[in-house]
Order: structure tokens, then C-alpha cells, then sequence
């Protein structure tokens, strides 16, 4: 089989971030690297560099006054000395005329949208991803497959792994036949907004419709819904059928309870696999509107004209409940169509909430639709307390690709990253589980390979024995790689708990590091760690390595910092941080770009490997040393990996972390979404599945608002002449920041503050002085190119042209951008 490429290193930490009295810091990236061909050993011409980390500013989360702050830009004011009362304003329960709640004024953008099928889905027995209209609610997944007479809707489960054979497994077909409707055509709409998926089908002046949608509040029963109304001459049969998925031969039985069909399922034959819990499943389904028929096999019932009937299924596993097949029955038994109609409510409430929670509104509305359809499909697939999804998410239907396992160097933390600066940290709280749970079986690894800490291979899964591919393919900053959505999720939220969940982990990786590193004269050096799966010795200071290991020394720190553990510890890991080599150069059509490795491979026409020391790692941007800067714009522009099947989940955002030509960047992302999107919306290329998620939602919130480098800019890398606005992207410092750009002016800034502590901006009006309110009372003025401003926890801060009054900041955020500016 060939071996995706895969991005693998890159850093991005440019900032130290001050959380609970740590110092807000951004240091700069190492470029990405990702699996392919080897490229010929040699030596970088530039790696006797300074260390590239950014320096950049740093602040202190520490306290202000509470309350909502909003700052207005220049009308004339002549306050020069800076804020006329900081840390001012009123108190944290807010003064008459407080800021709103957050998300009263957001548009409910997702609703505009929804994935289109005006033809049958071809890919219905594909290792990858499906072509086919898309369901889920982070737990169970639904596609649905065929025409309306031989329907099959595939139901998957995260937590659905061969544990003896180290792959997800496929699960459950639920097959619809309804012979009368044979030769219908087919128009189904996935709508996104509400969750569900809308279909009409006709044939000789009859007309079947359904709805169905998995429910989103609730995903220990997991209900599968589908409601059926017909409308024509005479009546339409119907019989259900189950299923195991295809290639799935663990033992599996088909049931009838009273008007229920059931059919359980296993992942395994045995109950367990050396301590574990195998995975187990009851699906159970039951007719509601009439009387359904039970017997050999099948659930029959017939569709009368001008009915409505509903097609109810909940689908538990032993993990969910370990009565579960008595539960799954319960679950359907007694339902009722007012329980059906209350339950679609409840489900609409639960996605109207969940998109409340940031927006962004730009006029390119391919795009815009993209950015919704991302954060639909990653909520579809990833919920707390739920098993995490692997490469292909919770729609399999045969067994997965690449074992469908969490493979580490770039494919299974892609996803995740999205989560953060959209506000939807929860979307990413699965991620972890599997990384720490894997922490004893790294540490046994170290020590089997003399290494000490904790070691990640690659490819990794549920225990007891994770993946079924155990090759190592020479590559040592996996480790470094897993936890970085851990650090990012610490940096954006400043969770004191969610730190001391995973700082254990994070120790004993850093050990690892602390100690694998070399020292050569003054300097750390990385030898032998492959950028690209299986390059060969030597591979020394990869890039895209020593980002990750820049970002996650750093994250280390910060956190061990924040909960005042393992200062001696610190010590040695600040002296790695501050003495590991400088990212390599060379010379590549006259420009000095990043090498892939001091020493080993030196470019690579495939991935992104290069490039992710940018991003993810987070290791250069606009507050860069302005050499460092022109190298990694420099080597975006080399690479051009626009289309690439395995880099451009990274790329993207790399490209709009470093500058790169806005204008000329939403043209690429446009065209990339139009070259490789499904009619379900999912965008799909050849490097893998759920990655895809992150590539649109990053790259725009990055083309908005960037804070990974300790203060905020905003519009950073929009184009000119082009009106955006956004509200309630997530920050590092827990920060939520809204604004607007209209003709080139930004007309406000509001910011949440649910830490407390400074908030630094750089200033997007340039002349002027600004007025601020702070939960809704004027605090006065400022002034300069880069404002501080103390903040409490939970207040709001607004920010606009002195003469602005709070009431016009208040109408400026309801506009929408194809009304006037006021």
C-alpha cells in the first residue's frame, strides 16, 4: 500500500503566554515536514544562525478592575498619556448599559448553508472518506448511502477498534428496501445549520420525503432518526435490515423484541484483550406512526399517503452503559412522535447553541461556506467524554485505511487545531485521552530503545496494544507533536485544571527531549529524527523538529510554572529551549529558505514538513525578527504547496501566520475547496480524512486575528478593500476578540476576558486617540501604537475611535456587511 506524506514538525510557539502569573511569550516556529521520499544527505548553508525564536512581547495576565471594556478610535481627542483610567470601570456584575450577551447579536450563518446531492453517492464501500450526505454528534457517525428503494445508512462509533488487530473496524448497516420507489430521483440536502439531512425522492407522481438527523444532545443513546412522509396513490412497503459493516467477522446476531429489530455487534470475539474491554454494540430500532413488524430478520411496516412516520434506532455500546442492550431497547420502546417532535427540538437547540459561539462573515461565500461546513463536520465527529475520532472520523464502512489508527506526525492532531480559535476548545477535550493514556506504553518504549521519558512511535490506538503499525520510521518528535494541541488548547483557554491533566505527559516527554538532545560546543542539536517517515541517517535538526520541541519546552515551562511543580526541572529545560540549534538555511533559486535538516535531507517537493515549525508549532510570525520573517515568507513562497495531499491542512495557516499575500491566498484556498470538495461538504485529498478540517477554519481566523505572539492584530493578514467581520474568535491569553474592517477601517474591538490579566493590541487606527468602556461605562482614552489594557475575569472590553459612543459600538455590531456603515 502506498504511504501517505504526512506533515509532521512544525512549531509555533513566538510567544510565552502569561497564564495565572506567567508571561505571555512567542517564539518562532520550525518549518513542518511530513513523510516522503528521502532527499540526498548534505549541509545546510545557514545553520550557524542566532536561535530564531521571536522574542516577542510578553505581558502579564495579572488582574483589573472587572467589567466590559470597549475602546473607540480617533475622532480628535487629546488625551496623549494613555489610558485616562485603567483598570478603571465598573464592577464585574456591569453598570446600566452593559455589554450584552456575547453572542446576541452573531448571525446564524450556518443556516445558509447546506451540502447539495442531485445524484446517488458513488463511494459507498471506500477505506477513506465517503462521498455520500453526512451525520453525527461526536460519537455515533451516519452516512447514507444508495437511492431511497435500497437506502443503507452506515452507523460508526469512535470507539470502535479491533483491539487484537490494532484497527477501527466497521460496524453496523442499517439497509432500508422500499421496492415501490425504485427508480426515484434523488435530491437530498445536508443542512448544516440544523444538523440534518433532507431528502426528496419521485417516481411516477409519488413522493417520499425524510429527515433524518442523530441527536445532538444525547450520545449515550445515540438516536438515529429518519421520518418518513409519503404522498401518492395506494401505499409504500418497507422493511429494515441489518448488517455487520463490511469485513467486519466478529461474531454478530440479529433479534426481534415485540415491534423491534436489533443487531448486536463486536469488534473482537472475546469480551477482552488482555485487560481491555472489547468493543461491544446493540443497535435497535422501532417504528413509530404505525405498527411495525419484528420477524425473521427484518422490521416491516407499510407507508400509508399523507402519514408521517418515524424510524427510530439508538445505537449503544458497552462503553456507553454496560446494560446497554437492554438500555437501546428501552431507549426506543416507548417512544412516541410528541417525544420525536420534542427531541428535534431539543437537537435544533443544541446546534443553535453551538454556533453561537463564534462567527465570521467575509464576502467570499465559498469559502464562508467552507468554514461552516468544517466546523459542522468536526462537531459531527468529536464530542467531550467520547472516544476520538481517527483518520476517517466516525463514517466508516469497511475497514479504515492506514488502520484508521492516530497516527501522530501531523494527521491525527490536524482536526483539533480548528477547535481553538473558532471558540470550540470542547471540540478538541477527546484528543488528549488517547495520548495520555499511551504515556506508560511511551515511557516502556524509552526505556526498550535506552532512551529515557517518554517516547512516541508514530501510529498509536486504544490500549492494550494501539496500532497495528508499530514501525518507528525513525522519527523521534512524535512525542512533541501529539501534545501540541494540548499546549495550544492550555494557551487559548488558561485552564488551571485542563493544565494539570496534561502536564504529566508533557514532563515526561520534555524529559525525553531534555536528555536526547546533544550538545555541540554552545549549542542543542536534534540528530537522527526523520522529517519524512523512514528517511534514513543521517537526519540532523530537522526543522520542522526542532519547532515542535521549541513549542513544547515552552509549553512545559509555562505550565509547570502555573502550577508551581518542578522548578529544578525548569531550569534544565530553559537551558535546552535557549540553547537548541537554529533552524537551517540555504539557498534555493537566490532566496534563503528553510533546509529540511542540517545534515540529511534538504528539500522535498511533497508536504509540508517544511513549513510547520510555522504552523502548528507556532514558532514565527508577524512579531518575528524581521530576518526570520523574510526566510519563513521566503519559503512559503518556494514551497507553493496549494494542493497538496497531505500539507495543505498546515500550509494554509503557515502561509497566513508569516504575511503571505492575502488577496492571492483566499484565491488558492477557493480554488482548493472548489477542486476537492464532496457534495457532503467534506473536503477530501489524497494525504487523508478528518485533517481537512482545520485547513479553511485556521487559515481565515488566522487571516483575522492573530495572538499566538502575545498581543493582538487584528485583520493581520486581510486584503485591503475587502469587508470582514468576526465575533468571538478565541485568543491565546483567553481572550474572545470581535471587530469589523469596512473601506479599510476597523470599526471597533471587543474583547472578553475570562482570565483576567493585560490584554495587549496593536492598535488598527493609525492616528488618534481611542475611547474604551468598560463593561459598558466609559473608562477614557488612549493612545499609541501597541495598547495595554489590565482586565478582570469576565470582563468586556470595547475599543473604538474616541467619539464613538457605546451605543454606536453596540449598532455596529448587529450590521451585517452588506448593510451601510453608520
Amino acid at each position: 500500500m502506498k504511504r501517505r506524506f504526512r506533515n509532521l514538525k512544525s512549531h509555533r510557539r513566538g510567544s510565552l503566554l502569561a497564564l495565572a502569573g506567567l508571561a505571555l511569550a512567542c517564539s518562532s516556529n520550525s518549518p513542518p515536514s511530513g513523510h516522503g521520499a528521502a532527499g540526498a544527505p548534505g549541509v545546510a548553508g545557514g545553520a550557524g544562525q542566532g536561535n530564531p525564536q521571536t522574542g516577542g512581547a510578553s505581558s502579564n495576565l495579572g488582574g483589573g478592575s472587572s467589567g466590559v471594556v470597549s475602546v473607540a478610535g480617533d475622532s480628535g481627542a487629546t488625551n496623549t498619556g494613555g489610558m485616562a483610567s485603567a483598570g478603571g470601570g465598573a464592577s464585574a456584575g456591569g453598570a446600566a448599559g452593559a455589554a450584552p450577551v456575547t453572542s446576541g447579536s452573531f448571525p446564524q450563518l450556518a443556516k445558509t448553508y447546506s451540502g447539495v446531492f442531485s445524484a446517488v453517492p458513488k463511494l459507498n464501500d471506500t477505506d477513506q472518506t465517503t462521498d455520500a450526505p453526512l451525520l453525527g454528534n461526536g460519537d455515533l457517525g451516519v452516512s447514507m448511502q444508495n437511492n431511497i428503494d435500497t437506502a443503507t445508512f452506515i452507523l460508526h462509533k469512535n470507539e470502535f477498534w479491533s483491539l487484537s488487530q490494532g484497527h477501527v473496524e466497521a460496524m453496523v448497516r442499517m439497509a432500508l428496501s422500499i421496492p415501490g420507489m425504485a427508480g426515484a430521483t434523488y435530491a437530498v440536502k445536508e443542512d448544516i445549520g440544523t444538523a440534518e439531512l433532507n431528502g426528496s425522492f419521485v417516481v411516477s407522481g409519488n413522493t417520499l420525503t425524510t429527515k433524518s438527523w442523530v441527536q445532538a444532545d444525547d450520545t449515550t443513546h445515540n438516536l438515529f432518526i429518519t421520518e418518513f412522509t409519503y404522498k401518492g396513490t395506494g401505499s409504500q412497503d418497507v422493511s429494515v435490515s441489518f448488517a455487520p459493516g463490511n469485513g467486519n467477522s466478529s461474531p454478530s446476531a440479529v433479534g426481534a423484541m415485540d415491534d423491534m429489530l436489533y443487531i448486536d455487534v463486536r469488534s473482537d470475539t472475546p469480551d477482552k484483550v488482555g485487560s481491555a474491554d472489547t468493543h461491544r454494540v446493540r443497535v435497535a430500532s422501532r417504528l413509530i406512526g404505525a405498527k411495525g413488524t419484528a420477524a425473521a430478520n427484518k422490521l416491516t411496516f407499510t407507508l400509508a399517503a399523507g402519514q408521517t412516520y418515524a424510524l427510530v434506532s439508538s445505537v449503544m455500546s458497552y462503553q456507553d452503559d454496560s446494560s446497554y442492550q437492554q438500555k437501546a431497547l428501552s431507549a426506543v420502546s416507548a417512544l412516541a412522535q410528541a417525544d420525536v417532535d420534542s427531541l428535534l427540538t431539543k437537537h435544533h437547540a443544541w446546534w443553535d447553541a453551538f454556533y453561537a459561539k463564534s462567527f465570521v462573515e467575509i464576502p467570499n461565500k465559498v469559502v464562508e461556506k467552507a468554514y461552516y461546513a468544517s466546523l459542522y463536520l468536526l462537531a459531527c465527529v468529536s464530542r467531550t467524554g467520547e472516544a476520538a475520532p481517527g483518520l476517517w472520523g466516525n463514517w466508516v464502512m469497511k475497514n479504515a485505511a492506514w488502520n484508521g489508527d492516530y497516527t501522530l506526525n501531523y494527521n491525527y492532531e490536524a482536526p483539533f487545531y480548528a477547535a481553538f480559535p473558532t471558540n470550540h476548545p470542547e471540540l478538541a477535550d477527546s484528543s488528549d485521552q488517547p495520548v495520555i493514556d499511551w504515556l506508560p506504553k511511551a515511557q516502556a518504549e524509552a526505556v526498550a530503545n535506552k532512551f529515557t521519558g517518554a517516547f512516541y512511535r508514530v501510529h498509536i490506538g486504544p490500549l492494550p496494544n494501539g496500532s497495528g503499525d508499530t514501525n518507528l520510521w525513525n522519527q523521534k518528535f512524535n512525542g512533541a507533536f501529539a501534545v501540541s494541541t494540548s499546549i495550544m488548547h492550555y494557551y487559548f483557554t488558561l485552564d488551571p485544571a485542563y493544565a494539570a491533566k496534561i502536564y504529566p505527559t508533557l514532563k515526561q516527554i520534555s524529559i525525553f527531549w531534555q536528555n536526547y538532545l546533544t550538545k555541540d560546543g554552545t549549542r542543542y542539536v536534534i540528530e537522527n529524527d526523520a522529517q519524512h517517515e523512514g528517511n534514513t541517517f543521517p537526519q540532523t535538526n530537522g526543522v520542522m523538529s526542532l519547532g515542535f520541541v521549541r513549542f513544547l519546552l515552552q509549553g512545559t515551562i509555562d505550565i509547570s510554572t502555573a502550577l508551581n511543580q518542578d522548578a529544578d526541572m525548569r531550569a534544565v529545560w530553559q537551558d535546552r529551549l535557549t540553547n537548541l540549534s537554529a533552524f537551517p538555511t540555504f539557498m534555493k533559486d537566490g532566496k534563503t529558505v528553510f533546509r529540511y535538516t542540517e545534515v540529511g535531507l534538504d528539500w522535498n517537493n511533497g508536504n509540508a514538513i517544511g513549513a510547520q515549525h510555522i504552523y502548528p508549532a507556532s514558532q514565527i510570525g508577524l512579531g518575528s525578527d524581521a530576518s526570520l520573517l523574510q526566510t519563513a515568507q521566503n519559503m512559503i513562497a518556494a514551497m507553493g504547496r496549494w494542493n497538496d495531499g497531505n500539507g495543505t491542512v498546515t500550509f494554509y495557516p503557515a502561509a497566513a501566520r508569516v504575511g503571505s499575500d492575502p488577496a492571492a491566498l483566499l484565491m488558492h484556498l477557493q480554488t482548493w475547496i472548489n477542486n476537492n470538495t464532496y457534495p457532503n461538504l467534506h473536503t477530501h485529498t489524497g494525504g487523508g480524512g478528518i485533517e481537512n478540517f482545520n485547513t479553511v477554519p485556521s487559515t481565515i481566523d488566522e487571516m483575522l486575528l492573530q495572538s499566538f505572539q502575545g498581543k493582538l492584530r487584528l485583520f493581520s493578514d486581510w486584503p485591503k478593500g475587502v469587508d470582514a467581520r468576526f465575533g468571538d474568535l478565541r485568543a491565546y491569553g483567553a481572550f474572545l476578540v470581535s471587530s469589523d474592517v469596512r473601506k479599510d477601517t476597523v470599526q471597533y474591538v471587543r474583547i472578553v476576558s475570562e482570565r483576567g490579566g493585560p490584554v495587549v493590541l496593536q492598535n488598527p487606527w493609525p492616528v488618534g486617540a481611542l475611547r474604551v468602556y468598560r463593561n459598558g461605562v466609559d473608562a477614557g482614552t488612549t493612545t499609541g501604537a501597541q495598547i495595554s489594557l489590565p482586565s478582570a475575569a469576565n470582563e468586556v472590553i470595547h475599543i473604538a475611535p474616541d467619539g464613538t459612543t457605546y451605543q454606536a459600538i453596540l449598532d455596529k455590531m448587529k450590521l451585517p456587511l452588506s448593510a451601510a456603515t453608520p
